[in-house]
C-alpha cells in the first residue's frame, strides 16, 4: 500500500510539472520580437502589412487626381497652409503622426530582421528592398509637407526617453539625400517588373518593383 502511495505521488508530481511547463509556453499568436522575422514567410507577412498605409483612390472620392490640390495645377476651395509654407508639427499633426508612425513600423523591420544568410533568397532580398522603398516614401511624405524634418533611421523604442526622442530636424537637402540613398538600396535589391517573377506570378504584379523606386 505504501509503495502505491509513493508511486501515485511521484506520478502526480510529474503530471503537475508537465502542466506547469505547458501553461508557461509563449502564446503562438504573440510573436517574439527576436524570433519573428527569421523566415521568408514572416518577412513577407510583415512587409505586406506596410502596404495598407499607402494612399488609395477610395480615400479621395474623385480618385488619385484629387491629390492635385497639393500642387499648383488645381486651386483648392480652402486655404492651404501647406502650400503657403505654414505647416508645422502642430498645425499638420495628423500628417506628422502618420509619417512617423509608419517609419517606426519600417524601422522595426530593419531592427529585428534576422533571416539567416543561407536563407536569403531573391524573394527575401526583394522584400528587404521594399522596406527601403517604404522608408524612403514616408520620409518623402514628411519632407513635402514640412521641409526640414528629423530623419528616423533607426528603431528608437530602446531610447524612448524624453531626451532621447528629441531628435533634431535635418536640413531639407540632407533629408533628400537620405531618401535617395534608401531608394538606391531598394533599386539594388528589387528586380525589374518583367524579371520579378515572384511578384508577378503571386500578386499579379501588384507589388513595389524597381521601376516604382526609380519613379519616386
Amino acid at each position: 500500500m505504501r509503495n502505491k502511495i509513493i508511486i501515485l505521488s511521484v506520478f502526480a508530481g510529474l503530471l503537475l510539472s508537465a502542466c506547469s511547463d505547458f501553461l508557461d509556453r509563449k502564446p503562438y499568436t504573440q510573436p517574439n520580437n527576436e524570433d519573428f522575422l527569421k523566415t521568408r514567410e514572416n518577412v513577407e507577412s510583415y512587409i505586406n502589412n506596410l502596404y495598407t498605409s499607402l494612399p488609395a483612390p477610395s480615400q479621395y472620392g474623385i480618385g488619385v487626381r484629387g491629390e492635385e490640390v497639393n500642387s499648383d495645377n488645381i486651386l483648392s476651395e480652402k486655404y492651404d497652409m501647406r502650400l503657403n509654407g505654414e505647416n508645422n508639427r502642430f498645425s499638420g499633426s495628423d500628417d506628422w503622426n502618420k509619417g512617423y508612425q509608419n517609419l517606426r513600423m519600417v524601422n522595426y523591420f530593419f531592427h529585428y530582421y534576422k533571416v539567416p544568410e543561407v536563407e536569403e533568397t531573391g524573394d527575401v532580398f526583394s522584400l528587404r528592398g521594399e522596406a527601403y522603398f517604404f522608408r524612403a516614401y514616408w520620409h518623402f511624405y514628411l519632407l513635402t509637407r514640412f521641409g526640414n524634418i528629423p530623419i528616423m533611421d533607426d528603431f528608437w523604442d530602446g531610447n524612448a526617453t524624453l531626451g532621447g526622442l528629441q531628435i533634431p530636424a535635418t536640413k531639407r537637402a540632407d533629408a533628400a539625400r537620405f531618401i535617395l540613398n534608401d531608394l538606391k538600396a531598394a533599386i539594388g535589391l528589387i528586380p525589374e517588373a518583367r524579371a520579378n517573377l515572384y511578384s508577378r506570378s503571386k500578386y499579379s504584379g501588384l507589388r513595389v518593383n524597381r521601376e516604382t523606386a526609380v519613379i519616386l
